[in-house]
């Protein structure tokens, strides 16, 4: 499953009966100049997890390991 979250735009997410929310923000900054040409805006994507405080500790470790486990599933299998 892939999820295509516009910037503003959050998606909650339950994992071992905890919910998770992930938010992504888009920031414009101001980039390197290109060949002389000035610099020019660029979008920063940011990609935020939240949890409640009192579920971090032992949520934390075992959600990142099963994000990690399902990107390298996605790569796998695009190839």
């Amino acid at each position: 499953m892939f999820l295509l979250l516009p910037g503003g735009e959050s998606v909650e997410d339950t994992f071992e009966g905890k919910k998770l929310w992930w938010r992504h923000s888009v920031h414009k900054v101001q980039g390197e100049s290109v060949r002389g040409r000035g610099s020019q805006e660029v979008q920063e994507r940011v990609y935020t997890l939240k949890i409640h405080k009192r579920d971090r500790d032992c949520i934390i470790p075992l959600y990142i390991d099963h994000i990690n486990a399902r990107a390298v599933g996605y790569k796998h299998q695009n190839r």
